[in-house]
């Protein structure tokens, strides 16, 4: 797609669920949050996915082909990954342009540019199929059209229907959507696909209807003639198959009805003399018919195959066990898979949702609106990203951080260090005033690069963190406001926006462990890299001995020649190494309080050496913007699933 579909005119987004065994579409327009609605075809809301030609009729799908006589083919279960064969890319095109035909005469759908398809796949269909079947959909007459697996329209239709609500988000979802062809399975936590899709392609509705055909065929007293007609005019095997289907769904709307009479329905073709195609189906005709293996399945039954299917979806849940199972898919309407999902998930509920054949239109295009919405939306966050804007806001508060740092290092350097030297001078393991002095920087290095200083420097970076938050959301809300999602969705840190969104209870996820800016050790490394270099390093211990260190030695000195005088004597005192009593005249109380006397002193020195040094912050700075962009980039993601 060259032009960005927000900037068309009201688009309108066509959801169409393309079926092994029946067809539904459904309209969603861009500009809306309304529920997807589903157009009626030729008066039905959903058509057999049969196609024919007839002589004088042309194309004719659904019931029309299936109900037209003279015709000269007739195609159903057409729908396949194999789509380079013939035998699919001609029923495909051929049903799909008839229904754009009828669309488009009926005024139901625009065409063109401005409308955009959206059509499902199932999803063990890979990239390069769901390729090939986007090219024969654009050849159908589909000009603007995107695959998508159905599983994710699943998701969609729950969401937007109602099924997953705020209470469930903290458990897992699992989806089941039972088709005709196939079976998905899409496990959903937090509203994020947080296991890959999987599913069992080849389980499918449909291989109940082939069942009931051989079942049906082979107890027939004419079944030799019978498959000598199919063989030869397969449109005969074809309208057996759909009739055969309309009595597997007669049977399964209401299966109370037919404990003591078979539901039934007879084919007569045109044979001469006429030969009647009697389908009666019991509770104990579906039985058999569940529990007898079939070669589509390796040799397992459905029933088998479908239990098993379901186990391997409750093993690759393990980790987050299912709280609430979802159907969907005409298929779901047989009982016994809702009673299979109770047996397998004993602690979830289990729910049909409501006209389950048509969810995955309605999810189609509910997922198509909020494809192209979160589009525009990411466009929109890249686009702030990309300005400049962020990066001047950090630098903005880059003086507030230097004020940080520096109250820190004035206060923790002579708590941490200064008077721990302090008291191995006093008790010896120090011997001089000068090997107290040249000790102090090497000690002020090793604390701050240590566990207990990198944690003390985490805490200042994080307060500083949280009051840059208010400029990161300054940037962020018009662009929330603008898609219709709360401010919240894209708030830093994204620990706590994801916790008040999602209802994560405590203990799930390891507070502690989580940060506001991701992986914040680099930035704490990055910092106490610069402060070693830049602050301690070099000139250093000059800067420490303006400060603590040089009050802590003027201290003693002070005290040795208070009755003598200074001048001279210093640099010799403090060589000397004096007795262990008179180390003992001065108490670490006094120090403390003329340490803390000076401390704002102290740090204006660091202040005025942090301020010197500028650039060096360049790389702390770009860092910490990327920290924040990548956080973004997250928040955009889990934003996005709020968008409608």
């Amino acid at each position: 797609m060259t032009e960005s579909p927000m900037t068309s005119r009201d688009p309108e987004i066509i959801g169409f669920d393309l079926g092994h065994g029946e067809t539904a579409v459904a309209i969603a327009m861009l500009s809306a949050t309304a529920e997807p609605q589903i157009l009626d075809i030729q008066g039905a809301k959903s058509i057999l996915s049969a196609v024919a030609q007839h002589p004088m009729r042309g194309v004719l799908i659904g019931g029309d082909a299936f109900m037209a006589r003279n015709i000269s083919s007739l195609r159903i279960a057409f729908k396949s990954p194999e789509v380079e064969k013939l035998e699919v890319r001609e029923p495909v095109k051929l049903f799909v342009g008839k229904i754009l035909e009828i669309l488009l005469r009926d005024r139901k759908i625009t065409g063109g540019e401005t409308t955009l398809f959206f059509v499902g796949c199932p999803s063990g269909w890979n990239a390069a199929v769901r390729d090939r079947y986007s090219q024969l959909l654009q050849e159908a007459g589909m000009r603007r059209v995107t695959v998508w697996p159905e599983s994710r329209a699943a998701l969609i239709y729950a969401r937007d229907s109602g099924y997953i609500s705020q209470d469930l988000t903290e458990g897992t979802i699992l989806i089941i959507d039972i088709g005709s062809s196939t079976t998905d399975f899409t496990a959903v936590q937090n509203l994020e696909i947080r296991i890959s899709d999987f599913g069992q392609n080849s389980l499918g509705g449909g291989l109940l209807d082939k069942a009931i055909l051989e079942q049906t065929l082979t107890t027939h007293k004419r079944k030799v003639e019978l498959r000598k007609i199919f063989s030869q005019y397969p449109v005969y095997e074809a309208i057996c198959e759909l009739e055969c289907r309309k009595a597997k769904e007669m049977f399964f709307s209401h299966p109370e009805m037919w404990l003591d009479k078979p539901a039934s329905r007879t084919v007569r073709l045109e044979t001469n003399p006429p030969l009647y195609f009697d389908i009666e189906i019991t509770p104990q005709c579906i039985e058999t018919i569940l529990t007898t293996p079939l070669p589509q399945l390796e040799g397992q039954s459905w029933r088998t195959a479908f239990r098993d299917a379901l186990l391997s979806a409750r093993e690759g849940t393990r980790g987050h066990p299912a709280q609430l199972v979802l159907l969907t898919g005409g298929a779901s309407r047989m009982a016994f898979t809702a009673d299979l999902c109770e047996e397998i998930f004993p602690d979830a509920r289990i729910v049909r949702g409501a006209e389950p054949e048509f969810a995955i239109a309605r999810g189609l295009a509910g997922a198509g609106r909020v494809e192209l919405k979160t589009e525009a939306f990411r466009e929109k966050v890249e686009s702030l990203l990309a300005s400049g804007k962020l990066r001047q806001a950090i630098d903005r508060r880059l003086p507030v951080l230097i004020d940080m740092v520096a109250r820190f290092l004035a206060s923790r350097l002579s708590d941490q260090v200064i008077l721990p030297a302090f008291r191995d001078w006093q008790e010896g393991r120090i011997r001089t005033l000068a090997e107290l002095e040249q000790t102090v920087q090497p000690r002020a290095g090793d604390w701050l690069a240590g566990a207990e200083g990198k944690r003390r420097l985490r805490e200042v970076i994080t307060n500083w963190f949280t009051e840059l938050l208010p400029e990161v959301e300054k940037l962020t809300n018009p662009i929330c406001d603008a898609y219709r999602i709360p401010q919240t969705s894209m708030s830093l840190p994204s620990f706590l926006g994801m916790k008040s969104m999602s209802g994560i209870p405590e203990g799930i996820v390891d507070m502690g462990e989580m940060t506001f800016l991701g992986d914040i050790s680099n930035v704490v490394t990055l910092l106490g890299s610069l402060i070693i270099a830049k602050v301690l390093g070099g000139g250093g211990t000059a800067l420490l001995l303006h400060g603590p260190l040089g009050l802590l030695i003027g201290f003693v000195i002070g005290l040795v020649t208070m009755s003598i005088g200074r001048g001279v004597l210093m640099d010799w005192l403090k060589s000397v190494d004096l007795l262990m009593i008179g180390r003992g005249l001065i108490s670490e109380s006094r120090i403390r309080t003329a340490l803390s006397d000076k401390q704002a002193e102290f740090e204006e020195k660091i202040r005025e050496s942090l301020n010197n040094n500028l650039p060096a912050f360049s790389e702390l700075l770009e860092t910490i913007h990327e920290a924040i962009k990548a956080a973004l980039h997250k928040a955009a993601d889990r934003a996005a699933l709020l968008i409608r």
